[in-house]
């Protein structure tokens, strides 16, 4: 990167860590994360900042920020007015049966995620992504 006229320098001792979490596990009471000790680990590594993004209450709620996005990849001519299903998870399995694919959370994302306007995703979950727009020193309109 030396000498090219848009580098970016990062300082050594800025490291924060982010982690996202969908939090439907801990809305049914279990805890399988103790984040107050993964904070404490965090910050022993000399990291000087951690931000968890809680997903509330999977990523799939988010996904369906952008139907439009959705149903055009799917290739759906008309979107539809309510999906069957209690969770966002339920959702998106019933929306991709629609078009005759089946949905598999964690795989199918990556098929799909360039047909999505993250900017529309972003803006409705705002609230969520403020430790790392405060971080990064960006701006959302």
């Amino acid at each position: 990167m030396a000498g090219k006229k848009n580098a970016v320098k990062v300082s050594a001792s800025l490291v924060v860590v982010f982690v996202e979490g969908d939090t439907d596990v801990f809305e049914q009471g279990l805890q399988i994360v103790n984040w107050a000790q993964v904070e404490k680990n965090v910050k022993r590594l000399g990291i000087c900042r951690f931000c968890r993004i809680g997903v509330v209450s999977m990523i799939e709620d988010w996904l369906l920020d952008d139907m439009d996005g959705l149903c055009s990849y799917l290739k759906l001519k008309q979107i539809p007015s309510a999906l069957k299903g209690r969770t966002g998870y339920d959702k998106l399995v019933h929306l991709f049966a629609k078009a005759g694919i089946k949905y598999s959370k964690g795989f199918t994302v990556g098929s799909f995620i360039g047909s999505l306007d993250l900017g529309q995703i972003r803006r409705k979950r705002i609230e969520a992504l403020k430790g790392l727009v405060d971080v990064l020193g960006v701006k959302f309109p």
